[in-house]
């Protein structure tokens, strides 16, 4: 993977409006599915996919000021889905105040005990983001370990 990859970079962007779940249920794969792309050296065919892909899959949910999560209330505030913007909000606060080592860090173990949840979607997505932002850090990067 060039470590600088305007392509993956282009296409985290791009993800970053789509949905996290598909039209049919199923999670979004997307973005790991650019970042794969990009470490297999074909990044000539992230843009192609990902404008497909992201027409295919719709809007999501837009980043919001953390209200309900975050400080003492994070543990209450865990798969409500409802929460969802508020949790990409608080993540990219996080990210900008403490680094992503930093987040990564403190909020992994916290996580841990729902690993399972959703077939491992959120660690698989957070390893792909980590592995991205670790080669090199961009705001598409962090947009996107964010997200994850």
């Amino acid at each position: 993977m060039s470590d600088a990859s305007p392509a993956l970079d282009e296409a985290f962007d791009r993800m970053a409006l789509s949905d996290f779940e598909l039209p049919n249920g199923f999670v979004n794969h997307g973005p790991m599915a650019c970042e794969a792309l990009a470490a297999l050296g074909c990044e000539d065919q992230i843009d192609r996919w990902a404008r497909w892909f992201t027409e295919m899959v719709g809007e999501g949910a837009r980043p919001a000021e953390p209200r309900g999560v975050g400080g003492s209330a994070w543990k209450d505030a865990l798969g409500d889905y409802r929460l969802l913007p508020e949790w990409v909000g608080y993540f990219e606060r996080a990210l900008a105040d403490d680094g992503w080592a930093r987040t990564v860090e403190i909020w992994v173990p916290r996580l841990v005990p729902g690993l399972a949840t959703v077939l491992f979607h959120g660690a698989i997505r957070t390893a792909h983001a980590v592995r991205a932002i670790d080669a090199v850090e961009t705001s598409a990067r962090r947009a996107e370990l964010a997200r994850a």
